[in-house]
């Protein structure tokens, strides 16, 4: 989109130095032509963030990717656990009053990896 100034203050006064151009708002299905600086997004009803909609993040499954294990350890102590796709066994530091750890070994943490196993 060519760039159309529409007001320009003097050169030597920098600090008033403000360039309106005609600018699209950048909320989702709004898209109204406002006037506004460089830097703006929105147009004047969507500056005010209560205006703008909310996107929601759907929260996963914490025992999804990991296991719970509920323990009374004061100390720091290594303990052996078994993968849940190729029942290798891993190490993990067992640390007091943290009870959530991974399920899967370190080649199985990656989700990409895990896939791939489904897959074949």
């Amino acid at each position: 989109m060519p760039r159309i100034v529409l007001a320009r203050t003097s050169k030597r006064n920098t600090k008033n130095n403000v360039e309106h151009v005609i600018k699209f708002c950048k909320e989702g299905g709004c898209g109204k032509e406002y006037l506004g600086h460089r830097i703006s997004k929105y147009c004047e009803e969507h500056r005010n963030p209560k205006n703008r909609v909310k996107k929601k993040v759907k929260n996963k499954d914490i025992t999804e990717d990991n296991r719970i294990f509920k323990h009374k350890f004061t100390r720091t102590v290594d303990v052996e656990f078994y993968c849940d796709i190729c029942n290798e066994p891993f190490k993990l530091k067992i640390y007091s009053k943290i009870y959530i750890y991974p399920k899967y070994c370190p080649f199985h943490r990656i989700e990409h990896n895990r896939k791939k196993e489904d897959l074949s």
